[in-house]
């Protein structure tokens, strides 16, 4: 990458020098290039993934916005997540409404509060799952008998991170 005349050797260091960062400089610009394009294909990688979690998701809403049932989901507090458009119309809750901050508490009868707090809960904390039959409380105090499922969900440590509901409405014959 060099050359020194015979008659200047004294030069010679300084031309190792030289070429030897001129290598440390194109080692380090190399590797930096293969870092930067496997970034390039880990980000590829993650868009698509993305996209794959983006349509799963619009798929999921589709179906819980397209459902009869009451579908919920509340945190550990018991504060409303979401409620989807079957619930909010069976409860008179208007579409558009924040429902963060409603109880699960407000959405119940006092019985059924206290059913689902004595047995459903606890049988869902520990079994995952509980099933059976309670009702919900429209905006007007109007009591609708369901059918319920009650779903805990568990993180890896198996904390209860928070809680799912589907509710039928029980047709009186």
């Amino acid at each position: 990458d060099d050359y020194v005349m015979k008659k200047s050797l004294r030069r010679l260091p300084h031309a190792v020098d030289a070429v030897l960062k001129k290598k440390e400089i194109q080692f380090e610009k190399d590797k930096a290039l293969e870092e930067l394009r496997k970034s390039e294909l880990e980000l590829k990688h993650r868009a698509k993934q993305l996209d794959f979690l983006l349509s799963r998701s619009r798929l999921l809403n589709t179906i819980l916005e397209s459902t009869s049932d009451f579908v919920g989901i509340s945190g550990t507090d018991y504060k409303s997540q979401y409620i989807n458009a079957a619930g909010r119309k069976m409860l008179g809750i208007d579409p558009d409404a924040d429902t963060s901050e409603i109880k699960v508490k407000d959405l119940q009868p006092g019985w059924a509060i206290r059913y689902i707090a004595d047995e459903a809960m606890p049988y869902a904390i520990e079994h995952g799952i509980w099933r059976g039959e309670t009702a919900l409380l429209t905006m007007n105090k109007k009591e609708i008998p369901v059918s319920q499922v009650i779903i805990a969900h568990k993180n890896e440590l198996g904390e209860v991170e928070y809680f799912s509901t589907i509710a039928r409405v029980i047709k009186e014959e």
